[in-house]
This record gives C-alpha cells, structure tokens and sequence, in this order.
C-alpha cells in the first residue's frame, strides 16, 4: 500500500498516495473509508506446518510501522472523515481439516497454535486503529474463530465449528483453481461487510439549490448527499405541479406552473436527519 506493490496503475505510484490525494481533492464528499490490511505480512509464517515466531515477530514489527504510516496519511489527508478497520478471521484453522495450505497431512496442533497468533494480530491491529481515530469491524466475530465445539461439518466431515466456519466461507480447504487461498468465499464477503455495516453509521448530509425551471420544459436536478446507511429523502412544502422529489434526491418533471416555491427537503437513516431549504423556481 506504501511502496506500490503488484500493481503498476498508480497516479501517485501507491495506493496510499492515491488515496490520500482523492481525500484531498474531494473534501466533504467521502463518507469513509475502509481499510483491509496487515493480514499478508503474517499470512506465511505457517506455511511449513508449525508457526514461525520469527516470522512472526517481523511481520507485527511491520504491522507497528506500516500501519501507523498509512493512518496517519488518510487521516491527515481526509480530516474527520470516518475511518473503519477490520480484525481478521483465522485461516490457519483450515489446517484441522486439511494440510494443503503447506503442502503437507492436516495438523490439529497447527490449527491449535493459530489462534493466539490471530489473537496478538487483531489487538495490534485494534491498538492502532483506535490510536488514529478509526474504528473497528470485528470480522473475527461472525467466524466464530474462538469456537472449538464440535458443531461444524465440511464435505461430510465433522469439524469444530470455527474450522467448518473456515472451509465453508474461505477457499482454505477447495482446492484446484489457484485453491487454497486465505480469501472468503461470496457467503463470506458478506459476513465481513456486514461487520462494517455494524460500524458505518454516517449521519446524512444534503445540500444543492435547484435552478430555475420553465414551464412546459422538461426538468431535472439532483440533490448532493452523503450518509450510511444510504439516506432516503421527503420534503415539507409544496412542489410546482408537475415535478416530483424521489427518495433518493432527484427532482424531476416537467412545470406546470410559474412561480416561486419555498421547500424544505429533508434526508435522514438510522443515523439522523439533515434538512435543506431551497426555493424552487419556475418561469
């Protein structure tokens, strides 16, 4: 995210570079930003079936210079603007099942030893996040890491739960097709959306003052907004006849009558309501 990685296609020549120079150039206009990183500098440090301290070591000294780099540039780029990171799921715990993340027979003392390391990763994560502002999404939650209960089963296998939870929602336990890998399946995506959904909330905000119309001419206009959950529009006043404010803040139809309307138009979801007063004209 720093150095440009794998991708060649930066303005800046990093992503952070990017981003930070998109926070710049859009003040007001970003309702978050959300950040998945720190997982790839740990993911192979059990790639021979037993946990590397070493490894392990390096990649949380990473992790504590990196991170802090990277807060501190959205956050000096984009201000107050909400920042939402995420803890992570435990991949390891694929090794129960299967071995062929590290090419090797399933190990129940790796899957074992994988989840205090997923535990001094999140903290770490979580002490730096909070340190900038930022909250987190708690992603290690929905995928009961901590749950060993035999409750779970994959392919017809009997599994503690946080193992099933693993092989059914990631690609650690398919093979074939670049399989395994530490990513989530589709079901799992939307586990990890969700956990930033519980986080996300963003009061609504709406402005923009309609042009004037004329009658018997086509019209249309488009209120700006923010918020999150998306926020949905009404309004108090009388709109000219023949135009229409939808829910999601387009005006539009065509005026039936001149004159001047005073309006007030309001947004609002879980988070709050925002109001705006305009005067709309028609000639």
């Amino acid at each position: 995210m720093i150095h440009g990685g794998l991708c060649k296609n930066y303005t800046t020549g990093d992503q952070l570079g990017d981003a930070e120079s998109f926070l710049q150039a859009h003040p007001g206009h970003v309702a978050f930003v959300t950040i998945d990183v720190g997982g790839d500098d740990i993911d192979g440090c059990g790639l021979s079936g037993t946990i590397n301290p070493t490894c392990v070591a390096n990649a949380l000294a990473a992790i504590d210079t990196n991170l802090p780099i990277i807060m501190a540039g959205l956050r000096t780029a984009g201000g107050d603007v909400p920042i939402v990171g995420m803890n992570y799921y435990d991949p390891y715990l694929a090794a129960w099942y299967s071995g062929a993340w590290f090419h090797g027979p399933p190990s129940r003392k790796a899957a074992k030893e994988s989840l205090p390391l997923l535990h001094t990763l999140n903290e770490e994560l979580t002490s730096v996040y909070q340190q900038y502002g930022a909250d987190v999404a708690n992603v290690q939650g929905p995928f009961a890491s901590n749950d060993w209960h035999m409750t779970g089963s994959y392919m017809g296998t009997r599994l503690p739960q946080n193992v099933a939870n693993i092989c059914t929602w990631t690609h650690m336990c398919m093979t074939g097709g670049g399989n395994p890998n530490i990513h989530a399946t589709d079901y799992g995506h939307f586990l990890i959306a969700k956990a930033y959904e519980k986080v996300l909330g963003v009061a609504p905000s709406i402005s923009g003052q309609p042009p004037t119309g004329s009658v018997g001419s086509a019209y249309s206009f488009q209120f700006t907004m923010a918020g999150f959950p998306a926020p949905r529009v009404s309004h108090a006043g009388s709109l000219p006849k023949g135009l229409n404010l939808s829910k999601t803040g387009l005006l539009s139809g065509t005026p039936k009558k001149a004159g001047h309307y005073p309006v007030t138009v309001k947004t609002s979801n879980s988070d709050g309501v925002a109001s705006e007063p305009v005067t709309i004209v028609a000639s």
